[in-house]
């Protein structure tokens, strides 16, 4: 049963990839409202507060950059085809899934690049986002109080950037 849910999820994902093909970025990127992580939308993931499907109440549809982007940002963010998140995976670890071990860098996925603020862009965006040291994903920071990492406990944004998010 999951693997025509995951083919469908790919698919979705992949025609949307096409349609945004022109500008090199990618839609459907949603902040969960359980632990604060961003994810993307085509599969529900595995989120760390109840081991269930992110949920995306709240959340607005933001648009992530693929490495040959339009913008300045930081390469090297990746797609946990496990968790649904949006992680670094430049790390000396792959940083930490709430479904167990690492994130799954051998995913197929694109390269994603996040905007750090103060970088050229051409979108007004939501800044506050941050890179958490312990799971590696990408969260929001004003919520940190809120959210949860994948390896317990809170999100730490300690030596993280302010990262910038286009939404639509």
């Amino acid at each position: 049963p999951e693997l025509p849910a995951t083919v469908a999820a790919l698919r979705a994902q992949a025609a949307e990839l096409t349609a945004s093909r022109a500008w090199n970025v990618q839609g459907g990127w949603r902040w969960c409202n359980k632990c604060r992580t961003l994810v993307h939308s085509s599969m529900p993931g595995v989120c760390q507060v109840d081991q269930r499907g992110h949920t995306y109440d709240g959340s607005s549809n933001y648009v992530v950059g693929h490495t040959r982007s339009r913008h300045a940002g930081q390469p090297g963010w990746r797609w946990c085809d496990r968790c649904s998140s949006l992680f670094f995976g430049r790390s000396a670890t792959g940083g930490r899934c709430p479904k167990g071990g690492e994130h799954n860098r051998q995913a197929a996925s694109l390269a994603y690049c996040v905007v750090p603020q103060g970088a050229s862009r051409d979108f007004r965006g939501q800044n506050e986002w941050r890179w958490c040291r312990l799971c590696e994903s990408l969260f929001y920071g004003p919520q940190a109080g809120e959210s949860a990492c994948a390896s317990g406990g809170r999100h730490d944004a300690t030596g993280s950037a302010d990262y910038v998010l286009d939404s639509r």
